[in-house]
């Protein structure tokens, strides 16, 4: 499965990930329940290739455009989903974002175009379930100047979570109260 995920805009961030390589073989994953693929759903015992940046939109738009027109994937699947933050106009200086519109409007363009399957997501929903903690617990959050990169996988992990390519309890921290008996 690859899931690209794009924060439109001026600068825009964009995640991109492959999950389909059994776990054990992929450094990140000792083979235990600390692998994010450890769980019920279809990608169970599986491990992920990951990347983010943030970069221009028209360079966003390439990359996506070379990633989704390949025959097969790095890790041998060819099961895609793009997801895009949705944006919605709204009146004052800093919120009208022509390229925001215009790269939602091209990544949808290129996923109808090679028959990829396409869908929006709200910032809010993104942002309440893909915290900062969240992404800094699976090794996911990185720094940068205006956040677009940390937006991008926050829409990533939600999509993962949502068709069941990330399993979701191993997103919650996990403590045991001193004294307690489990």
């Amino acid at each position: 499965m690859k899931i690209i995920a794009v924060d439109p805009g001026n600068v825009s961030g964009v995640a991109y990930m492959e999950a389909d390589l059994p776990c054990g073989k992929d450094p990140r994953c000792g083979g235990d329940n600390e692998c994010l693929f450890h769980g019920d759903g279809p990608y169970a015992g599986k491990v992920l290739m990951w990347r983010a940046w943030e970069d221009r939109p028209f360079e966003i738009i390439g990359a996506v455009e070379t990633w989704i027109s390949s025959a097969d994937t790095l890790m041998g699947t060819d099961d895609k989903l793009v997801v895009c933050e949705s944006f919605i106009p709204r009146p004052g200086a800093h919120s009208w974002q022509p390229d925001a519109l215009y790269t939602i409007g091209a990544l949808k363009y290129l996923c109808e175009r090679e028959n990829v399957e396409f869908a929006l997501q709200s910032p809010a929903n993104a942002k309440k379930f893909s915290t900062d903690a969240k992404l800094k617990r699976i090794g996911w959050y990185i720094r940068t100047p205006d956040g677009h990169t940390n937006d991008a996988l926050r829409h990533l992990l939600l999509a993962a979570v949502k068709i069941g390519v990330v399993a979701p309890e191993q997103l919650i921290e996990r403590s045991v109260p001193e004294g307690s008996i489990l």
